[in-house]
C-alpha cells in the first residue's frame, strides 16, 4: 500500500498479508486522502493508457471522477467509465440508474447516455471519456472490464465505512484486481429530516 504521490513514479512497500493490507488501505482512505493500493501479483504500468472508474450513478460516486481528472490532467490516458446494472438499486437521491429494457431502436440507451452526462459532467474538454455498461455481479463486472481493457488503473470510491459486511465490492476488487487500486472516500451525504425538507421548499 502506498500514498499516491504521482503517477510517473509508483512508490510500493512489500506486504506481508494482502488482507491485513486492504484493511490498513481502507482505514486509511476513510480519514480522507488518496490511497494506491497494489494487489499481489498486480501489474504496475510505467504510464497510464487507460484508467477505468466504475460509477453506479449515484453522486457521491462522482467523486471517483474528480479525482481521476485532477490526477490524470494533462496525460493522454482515456477513462473508461464502467456502469454496473444489478440486482440492488441504490437509493441515495439524484441516482441515475440505467435503464432496465431498451426499446428496439436504442433511443432508451442514447437518451440515458446524455442524461449521465448531464448529471455527471467532466470539467476536462480535452479528456478522453468512454461510457459503458454491464449487467451483473459489481465486482466480477469492474474486474472483468479491468482484465479486458486491459486497464492501467481502477479509481474506486467506496462509502468509507469498514463495518462487518460492508464494501465487499471494494475488497473483491483490491483483492484480485491486475493493476492498481485508487481508492477515494465518498461518505453517502446525510438524509434531511422531514422538518428541513418542507422548509426548504417553502422558501
Amino acid at each position: 500500500m502506498a500514498g499516491l504521490i504521482r503517477f510517473t513514479s509508483w512508490q510500493l512497500e512489500a506486504s506481508n498479508s494482502e488482507q491485513d493490507d486492504i484493511a490498513a488501505a481502507m482505514a486509511r482512505s476513510a480519514e480522507g486522502p488518496l490511497v494506491l493500493f497494489v494487489p499481489h501479483g498486480a501489474r504496475v504500468p510505467g504510464r497510464l493508457a487507460r484508467i477505468l472508474v466504475p460509477h453506479d450513478g449515484t453522486p457521491a460516486t462522482t467523486v471517483a471522477l474528480d479525482a481521476v481528472e485532477d490526477l490524470a490532467a494533462g496525460s493522454l490516458a482515456e477513462i473508461v467509465v464502467l456502469h454496473v446494472l444489478g440486482t440492488e438499486l441504490p437509493v441515495q437521491a439524484g441516482t441515475l440508474q440505467g435503464p432496465r429494457m431498451l426499446d428496439h431502436d436504442g433511443d432508451d440507451w442514447h437518451d440515458w447516455r446524455e442524461e449521465f452526462g448531464r448529471r455527471f459532467p467532466h470539467r476536462s474538454t480535452n479528456m478522453l471519456l468512454g461510457l459503458r455498461v454491464a449487467v451483473g455481479h459489481c465486482s466480477q463486472e469492474i474486474l472483468e472490464a479491468a482484465h479486458r481493457l486491459p486497464a492501467d488503473l481502477v479509481v474506486l470510491a467506496w462509502k468509507g465505512v469498514m463495518n462487518s459486511g460492508r464494501a465487499w465490492t471494494l475488497r473483491a476488487v483490491c483483492g484480485a484486481a491486475p493493476c492498481p487500486v485508487l481508492l477515494v472516500a465518498a461518505p453517502t451525504p446525510p438524509l434531511l429530516p422531514l422538518a428541513a425538507i418542507a422548509g426548504l421548499s417553502s422558501h
